[in-house]
């Protein structure tokens, strides 16, 4: 056995011992997202509580407001420069989502420049474009909260962030064999996100999207969350790749159950792939300034 093998071979060991005893944990992610998901717990608390949290973090704060005023996401006319009423305007759940982007944005940042940087900062592109196609199907088919499906298309990935933040830090050989590092990001990154989101306090739902969402013939009787973040995920690595997503969709796509239980024909993928283009560039940006 190699040296990289014998690394690979100790950090799969690592990652089964870390998800048997539910020890998964992502260093180095910032509390607030966390503190506004237990606020959120509470059925009776206000926008102006929220925003008290918020309001700690100035990052976190100049973001809110910035989806708050953006084009594809305000809800009523009007510049807003308060965050209560930021919050207030985009909703409790967008507001979570805007903290998590705002978290995993930092967390990429903090990796040094190199190969693993690189990684990253594709990744983070994938997961903001899932976030904005998660959010627009799910709006568009009424088969979710969208955004709930947006803050889901944001987190899918985050078994991978875990995987290469490992990697770079305790096994640094494996960061330059891609061959070994992306099978073991194929094999372990959905259980090791799961298991993050349930740390977390993600509900089930959540969890299950990490878990599944390269599950192609997953199925079920009724459409859910990870049905919409699989084809949101499908459509961004076709849209990368520059193929034809109304013939993808004939020849390959229709017979996979999340299409079905969608109900997505070759007409609605051409109109989520050009007339929302705008719409989605828009929630990208808001999510990812």
């Amino acid at each position: 056995m190699t040296s990289i093998n014998a690394c690979g071979f100790r950090f799969v060991q690592s990652l089964e011992e870390e998800i048997s005893s539910g020890t998964v944990e992502l260093p180095s992610f910032p509390d607030i997202p966390f503190r506004i998901k237990k606020a959120l717990d509470d059925p009776d608390i206000t926008a102006r509580e929220v925003a008290q949290i918020v309001a700690t973090d100035p990052v976190f704060s100049a973001r809110i407001l910035n989806v708050a005023n953006s084009a594809a996401l305000a809800r009523v006319s009007g510049p807003i420069s308060d965050i209560p009423n930021a919050v207030t305007r985009i909703g409790f759940r967008m507001a979570h989502a805007v903290a998590m982007s705002v978290a995993m944005s930092q967390v990429m940042q903090e990796a040094p420049v190199g190969k693993v940087r690189d990684r990253l900062t594709r990744l983070w592109r994938h997961s903001l474009s899932v976030a904005a196609l998660s959010y627009l199907i799910a709006k568009s088919r009424r088969a979710w909260n969208p955004d709930e499906a947006m803050l889901a298309g944001l987190m899918h990935d985050i078994g991978k962030v875990y995987i290469f933040s490992r990697a770079h830090k305790e096994y640094g050989e494996l960061i330059d064999d891609d061959m070994i590092l992306d099978a073991i990001v194929t094999q372990w990154h959905g259980g090791i996100g799961e298991a993050i989101l349930l740390n977390w306090g993600f509900s089930p739902a959540m969890a299950q999207v990490a878990s599944e969402h390269d599950c192609l013939e997953r199925d079920g009787e009724q459409v859910d969350l990870t049905d919409v973040v699989l084809v949101a995920n499908l459509f961004d690595y076709a849209l990368l790749d520059g193929v034809d997503l109304e013939e993808t969709l004939v020849e390959q796509w229709r017979v996979l159950p999340a299409f079905g239980r969608l109900d997505l024909t070759a007409s609605d993928i051409q109109e989520l792939a050009t007339g929302s283009r705008e719409e989605m560039q828009a929630i990208t940006a808001a999510l990812g300034s």
